[in-house]
């Protein structure tokens, strides 16, 4: 993952794909020194490390057919398409956050049977340590929602603590959906799609000096 985000860095057609891949990056490598520093915070590590595992290929897989072919599967289609014609690093990231959390995230938990609610929850924890150092990155890329977000770290995390959150939660709804067969992974893609169109439209009167509420909105969305 770290030999992409330097490939990207390095590539202008490839740049706008950074802001997600590092937001992802720097979440994976936290899980991981969990995993190694901190051996009781999971209740089950080692199932906790092969759902860590799939997630990542079904991100990985979807880049490489975008690079190799142009065309992007569901649900990170939206995703790419916003990336290819420039558009704002913060939502760069957030589109991608959607379609690996809100699309590909169910489908894994379902694929992989994973039941183990308390420790999925407890990457909620991990996800908020992150917030400043994405806000950084944010920065550094001159993107204001990272100034913002560094300015007003307590209310940075907030939001979106609660974004993230409320797609997690959502995420582990659908995967039960899915193995009840109340739904299937083709209408969870499609409604991360949907979501997608949703958030790229709020893109549309993105007000940077009122950025919070531009994401309250955000977190008002829902598959």
């Amino acid at each position: 993952m770290a030999t992409v985000l330097e490939w990207m860095r390095g590539e202008e057609e490839a740049e706008a794909f950074e802001p997600f891949l590092f937001a992802y990056h720097a979440v994976t490598s936290r899980v991981s020194d969990t995993l190694v520093r901190r051996p009781g915070f999971f209740g089950a590590p080692e199932e906790m490390q092969r759902l860590d595992e799939e997630f990542a290929v079904m991100y990985f897989d979807a880049l490489e057919q975008y690079l190799d072919t142009g065309e992007a599967p569901r649900p990170w289609r939206t995703y790419f398409d916003y990336c290819s014609s420039g558009g704002r690093p913060v939502v760069q990231m957030v589109l991608g956050m959607n379609a690996h959390i809100n699309g590909d995230l169910p489908v894994v938990l379902a694929g992989t049977g994973y039941s183990n609610r308390e420790d999925f929850d407890r990457i909620n924890g991990v996800l908020e340590s992150e917030v400043g150092n994405v806000s950084g990155h944010l920065a550094r890329r001159h993107d204001i929602a990272g100034v913002l977000g560094l300015l007003d770290r307590g209310l940075a995390r907030r939001e979106f603590r609660q974004l993230i959150v409320d797609w997690r939660r959502d995420a582990w709804e659908n995967s039960r959906r899915i193995l009840s067969g109340d739904t299937s992974r083709e209408e969870v893609f499609a409604e991360t799609e949907a979501l997608a169109e949703e958030i790229v439209s709020l893109d549309e009167e993105f007000d940077y000096l009122n950025l919070f509420s531009t994401l309250r909105k955000a977190n008002r969305l829902s598959l």
